[in-house]
């Protein structure tokens, strides 16, 4: 009895056990000290990002999240455009409004073709709670033509926080130490009191600057493509269409202006056309070929696939014409 109580007492006795053990007890109460006082500050900091820390540009998030909070609080838009960079260049909520009334909203961003579209924004459409008179997408048929895996530029979309999320891959959403790292451009514009473009926050537009030139257009790289069309991706708009018939609002698939002379790219165009047109699975689908407009010059062209803002306003007054004759 007396030995086994020496025993226990001794073992117990933190003064008496190994100096290396004792510096290790310390070196973990100091760790998470350190831990807790980064995760306040760190919450702190980023009170006021909220969700917009998911997303891979800080104008993403204003894009995206304007439409996240718009779906859940019941909010309704008169035309929503979606897509890839051409969506984002060509189309002006603001003109839109003049004809079609509010909210318009431009959810289109660069490289979102469609394996990375069906992962950041078909999931939004798909949402029950949608509510949208208009939904507008704009593609590259180029974006078409590609293979069954990601391009970089989609890959650089779907790798982000906002995607991983939904995907169940990236979860535990309590450290906001962890977040840092994502959200650390939108601490930097805030400290830099950086004010977002009016007519980003108002209408998730932003018009592009510049004007095309004959030079550009005789330097355009050889495209080697067959114009084929990729039945993967042509699969997103058919999801697409699904989800915008389940919303009980109109869709319209835009095959955006070009300047380009390459015979592949507009062999795509032509495939693409044909492929919704002659697809029953497409059937009611709106498709406007807008890719060389009689109202549009090489004066409204910033670069080869991309509307400068007097050309985005020009091309963004006659889609709300046709829009006003389709409702």
């Amino acid at each position: 009895m007396s030995r086994s109580s020496t025993s226990s007492s001794s073992s117990l006795d933190l003064n008496t056990a190994d100096p290396a053990w004792r510096a290790a007890l310390k070196a973990v109460a100091v760790a998470v000290v350190v831990l807790a006082l980064g995760e306040a500050v760190s919450r702190a900091l980023l009170a006021d990002v909220g969700r917009r820390w998911e997303y891979w540009h800080p104008y993403a998030a204003t894009k995206f999240e304007f439409v996240r909070t718009a779906i859940e609080r019941g909010d309704r838009f008169s035309v929503l455009v979606v897509g890839d960079s051409t969506a984002a260049a060509d189309v002006d909520p603001k003109v839109l409004d003049e004809t079609l009334g509010p909210r318009s909203w431009n959810a289109g961003w660069s490289g979102n073709f469609p394996l990375a579209f069906e992962q950041t924004t078909l999931p939004l459409l798909a949402d029950p709670r949608l509510r949208a008179q208009h939904v507008v997408a704009l593609f590259i048929p180029s974006g078409f033509s590609a293979g069954d895996q990601l391009t970089p530029s989609e890959a650089g979309l779907v790798s982000s926080t906002f995607v991983q999320k939904r995907n169940a891959r990236q979860t535990g959403d309590y450290a906001y130490l962890a977040r840092l790292k994502s959200a650390w451009p939108f601490l930097v514009a805030r400290l830099r009191h950086r004010a977002e473009p009016a007519a980003l926050s108002r209408y998730g537009f932003l018009a592009q600057r510049g004007q095309a030139t004959p030079a550009l257009v005789a330097r355009e790289p050889a495209d080697d493509s067959d114009g084929s069309i990729n039945p993967r991706r042509l699969a997103v708009l058919r999801g697409l269409l699904d989800a915008a018939r389940r919303a009980g609002c109109s869709l319209t698939v835009v095959i955006p202006p070009s300047l380009t002379q390459s015979r592949a790219r507009l062999a795509t165009a032509e495939r693409l056309k044909e492929a919704l047109g002659h697809d029953e699975t497409f059937g009611g689908l709106q498709v406007l070929d807008l890719m060389h407009p009689a109202f549009l010059t090489m004066n409204d062209f910033v670069d080869l696939n991309h509307l400068n803002a007097g050309g985005a306003e020009t091309f963004s007054r006659e889609l709300a014409r046709i829009l006003a004759g389709a409702r």
